[in-house]
């Protein structure tokens, strides 16, 4: 878990456990999507995304959005590739 600058925690657990519900795994997250309601904070989000993706560096969005539950303040999409150690994607 690493904090973002204003100190909510994001929980590369939770991505783990997404990601495994579907058969994959972080090292096959290629892109992730923030939508943040205030890019303000975008400094501390894209700090905590690094440490969550070290080392797999997918492609990262972020968008200025208004968010539908009342303290929302980010909302995170993330895609994956599923392959092989060698890269290789099975259909």
């Amino acid at each position: 878990t690493c904090l973002a600058n204003n100190g909510v925690p994001i929980s590369d657990t939770q991505y783990e456990e997404a990601l495994r519900g579907v058969g994959a795994e972080m090292r096959h997250v290629m892109r992730t999507r923030a939508y943040l309601t205030d890019l303000s904070n975008a400094g501390g989000f894209i700090r905590a995304h690094g440490e969550v993706f070290k080392g797999i560096e997918p492609v990262l969005t972020g968008v200025q959005a208004g968010l539908t539950q009342p303290g929302m303040m980010v909302e995170i999409d993330v895609d994956a590739i599923v392959h092989d150690a060698e890269g290789k994607i099975t259909y």
